[in-house]
């Protein structure tokens, strides 16, 4: 059972007041309703035009219990002295594969998160055995932007971030990771840890756009689909987006990179930039790259595949080192299983400089595992 700091439970007694729960009086005079919602927030009703304002820490945790409304940070907010629990939660909407990448909407956020270009600092998550972990745990139908999060230290099982742990048909603007920030992925009953990024764990038709991390990433055995900025995207593009920082694997770990481990059925890796990367990976790795480790694509339903376009992208003084019995280890991309003629995706006007495998010149691309 995850942690309850004081805080919330503070906050949840006032919600509770505010809708009639808890011993409460269900219909109150609206002065007292407005009253009790400007002790949590400093203005606004939740519409698009009249957004949340949140100044506090108490504001901000409120967000998970309307969170489909529109928000506004006007103000620095700094979480020191207690554990977070994360802004909704991951629940598929059914069995099927495709049913379990689409988050139920009741349960996670969908509304507008704008930052207001301040920072959430000292950001503290450990839940080591769960999936969906970051200041929000999932968003669905949301757009997040203009956001800082700087002094992170989170854990997780699976699709963990410091920002988002999950995003689904969702956008996130100028969001950025800076200071010093651990994300750890934690191994589960026999299970690897998958899908962990600095700002991102995983994504799925989403837009990564203007977003940087700078953040040490560290998996146990047999993990993947990992990168400092972002962890696995599935029909989801990058866009300027930059990446620097750390990341530490065991053995047996695969598809691993910079601005994202795992890319697959994505449009593009556009205006991207890696700087002063390490990465280092155990024995038998597989898929690994400065910018990303695999890209894949599917047929879309004709004789055509959907091909991501990385275009305009730089890596730069990157070192990359793995064990005995790696394969796929690229300065650029680590590789596709693709054929050599039915290429996943397409490198244009992207450079490579200061880059390394194992204390050698690397190549721009590593090849197939």
């Amino acid at each position: 059972m995850k942690k309850k700091t004081a805080l919330a439970l503070a906050l949840s007694l006032t919600l509770g007041l505010l809708t009639g729960c808890g011993g409460g009086t269900p219909n109150k005079p609206n002065d007292l309703l407005k009253s009790e919602s400007a002790a949590v927030f400093a203005g606004g009703d939740g519409t698009e035009e009249h957004p949340y304002v949140i100044t506090t820490p108490e504001g901000l945790s409120a967000v998970r219990d309307n969170l489909g409304a529109h928000y506004r940070l006007n103000a620095d907010i700094d979480l020191s002295g207690a554990e977070w629990t994360p802004i909704g939660a991951f629940t598929p909407e059914g069995g099927s594969d495709a049913e379990r990448k689409i988050p139920v909407k009741e349960d996670a956020f969908t509304g507008v998160f704008d930052g207001g270009s301040h920072t959430v600092s000292n950001l503290l998550i450990h839940e080591s055995d769960a999936d969906a972990v970051g200041l929000f745990a999932c968003v669905r139908d949301a757009h997040i932007y203009n956001l800082t999060v700087d002094g992170a230290s989170v854990d997780g099982h699976t699709l963990t971030g410091a920002v988002v742990g999950y995003a689904y048909n969702s956008r996130l603007t100028a969001v950025s990771l800076t200071g010093a920030n651990a994300i750890v992925g934690h191994e589960s009953a026999d299970e690897g840890a998958e899908n962990i990024g600095g700002v991102i764990g995983g994504a799925t038709n989403s837009l990564i756009d203007s977003c940087s991390a700078k953040a040490n990433v560290v998996l146990p055995d047999n993990s993947g689909k990992a990168g400092i900025l972002c962890g696995g995207l599935e029909a989801t593009s990058v866009v300027n987006g930059y990446a620097t920082g750390t990341l530490t694997a065991g053995d047996g770990c695969s598809e691993i990179g910079a601005v994202a481990g795992s890319v697959s059925d994505s449009e593009e890796i556009t205006n991207s930039r890696v700087e002063n990367v390490g990465i280092t990976v155990g024995e038998r790795a597989a898929f690994v790259g400065g910018m990303a480790g695999r890209i894949e694509h599917r047929q879309d339903g004709t004789e055509n595949a959907l091909v991501t376009a990385v275009s305009r992208c730089a890596v730069e003084s990157a070192e990359i080192r793995a064990g005995e019995n790696s394969a796929a280890l690229g300065g650029m991309v680590g590789g596709s299983s693709a054929s050599a003629d039915d290429g996943a995706f397409v490198l244009t006007d992207c450079t490579l400089s200061g880059a390394t495998v194992n204390g050698e010149k690397a190549a721009m691309v590593g090849g197939g595992a």
